[in-house]
């Protein structure tokens, strides 16, 4: 017995047929569309930069970089993040927190740009005033980055929980309240 697969001679095809080759067609093209429409929006929600990203990195800097505020144990080389060393708290620090020894750090093209933005003065870039608050600092410790100028308007950031580790390695509770300064 043989079996026809195709059941109409060739070159005859029902109008149904065509209809039913219409209708998935576009379908289909639709469902491409919809598709395609949908794998664009999520790249482009993921590769969205969030908005001041730029001052958080730097924020996130002053609370987790050994070049600055950050506690390290000399005996383990490690780096607390979120834990200050009291005697780091000084305008000295913040002054020379930026600046990077190249044969010491190899730096990424991110942290480039940055330290080209940290580099501009007066005449522009982001400045910071900080405000240390909380038993065992300064009664409200305040220190500025170079560029800050005072009367200009400033944004201040949500106040971070800190630690804050004294001379004799007691640990006390703190905040910190970052003001930040955009552009010239």
């Amino acid at each position: 017995m043989v079996v026809k697969i195709f059941k109409n001679k060739k070159g005859e095809e029902t109008p149904q047929k065509m209809l039913f080759y219409v209708i998935t067609s576009i379908f289909i093209t639709i469902l491409c569309f919809i598709i395609v429409y949908f794998v664009v929006y999520d790249l482009r929600t993921e590769t969205m930069i969030p908005k001041n990203l730029e001052r958080n990195l730097f924020i996130q800097r002053f609370l987790n970089s050994e070049d600055c505020f950050a506690y390290t144990d000399t005996k383990i080389q490690r780096i607390y993040p979120y834990l200050l060393d009291q005697k780091k708290l000084t305008q000295d620090t913040l002054d020379k927190c930026y600046s990077i020894n190249d044969d010491k750090t190899i730096l990424s093209d991110a942290e480039k740009k940055l330290e080209e933005k940290i580099k501009i003065s007066n005449d522009g870039g982001i400045a910071f005033r900080l405000t240390f608050i909380g038993a065992g600092i300064v009664p409200n410790n305040v220190l500025k980055t170079k560029n800050w100028v005072d009367g200009k308007n400033s944004e201040q950031e949500t106040p971070i929980r800190i630690k804050v580790i004294d001379d004799e390695n007691e640990i006390n509770e703190a905040k910190l309240v970052v003001e930040v300064q955009e552009g010239p």
